[in-house]
């Protein structure tokens, strides 16, 4: 009886977390319908009457130990997606293992798991675009408006990673996933 009501407990908490809820919205976000929007370039290489946008994501992910083993996600790789208005793009990064001192009350990256730096520099028209950011691994979809300027702008997605459900809920850790992405173009959150 007592593992049918743990087992009851740990289905409803999966279901109000939204365990799988985002699959649909992420292979939304993959879908292509359109191969116009934007070009990926060097910053070096943008025309005059263009916005340039460089993509900026940084995070840490942890995949699993064995003994002084750490393993990466490989298979599916750790990735992110970017849709705007209806083209996509696949980030990738070959990630490097970090060990951050300290603890995870302060910093929530602290500790041993993989660092990835996720970066892109697109070329579109300047004006209002329609954005979804995904993370396939961790099942987080993000969508935005933003408005570009002519010239260089700069979208930066900061992880927000999900706290335990235990008597340190107020403190957010890295090696327990990706809860969500917090989005800034040019300072200004989103």
């Amino acid at each position: 009886m007592r593992r049918l009501i743990l087992l009851a407990l740990a289905v409803t908490v999966a279901t109000l977390m939204g365990c799988a809820g985002n699959r649909e919205a992420v292979l939304k976000a993959t879908v292509q319908t359109r191969q116009d929007v934007f070009q990926v370039v060097q910053t070096s290489q943008v025309a005059s009457e263009k916005a340039l946008l460089n993509i900026e994501f940084p995070v840490k992910a942890f995949k699993a130990r064995f003994v002084d083993l750490y393993i990466k996600h490989s298979n599916p790789p750790y990735t992110v997606i970017v849709n705007i208005d209806g083209q996509s793009i696949e980030l990738t990064d070959e990630p490097v293992l970090e060990e951050v001192e300290g603890d995870f009350k302060n910093n929530p990256e602290a500790g041993t798991g993989w660092k990835y730096v996720f970066k892109k520099s697109l070329q579109l028209a300047p004006g209002a675009h329609r954005i979804t950011i995904a993370v396939p691994q961790s099942d987080v979809v993000v969508e935005k408006e933003l408005t570009l300027n002519t010239g260089e702008n700069l979208l930066k997605l900061t992880p927000t990673y999900i706290a335990s459900i235990s008597r340190y809920s107020n403190y957010p850790r890295f090696s327990l996933g990706l809860r969500g992405v917090t989005v800034q173009l040019n300072s200004n959150v989103l």
